[in-house]
């Protein structure tokens, strides 16, 4: 397996967006951010930025979030994981 830069960004924004407290806080620190909102927004600009699929240039990204279905998940934040990160559940 291979992981770009880019792929450890978006699983670190992914992971600030479902932890709090500390932890979030130590995501935070690693990638310089102040809060969760603004890398999960720097973290959507990136993706737009980086795919192309335009029949010239293919960069087609791919993020999943993997879910049991023991728990349930707070829809929220799901949602954002899904709209603004295109995670694929």
């Amino acid at each position: 397996n291979v992981l770009s830069p880019a792929n450890i960004y978006f699983a670190l924004c992914m992971l600030a967006q479902t932890t709090d407290g500390s932890s979030r806080g130590q995501i935070l620190d690693v990638v310089g951010k102040q809060n969760a909102d603004t890398l999960c927004e720097n973290a959507n600009k990136l993706w737009q930025k980086m795919y192309k699929n335009d029949g010239n240039t293919t960069c087609v990204l791919a993020n999943s979030l993997w879910l049991s279905n023991d728990y349930d998940y707070v829809s929220k934040t799901v949602n954002k994981l899904k709209d603004k990160l295109y995670a694929y559940l």
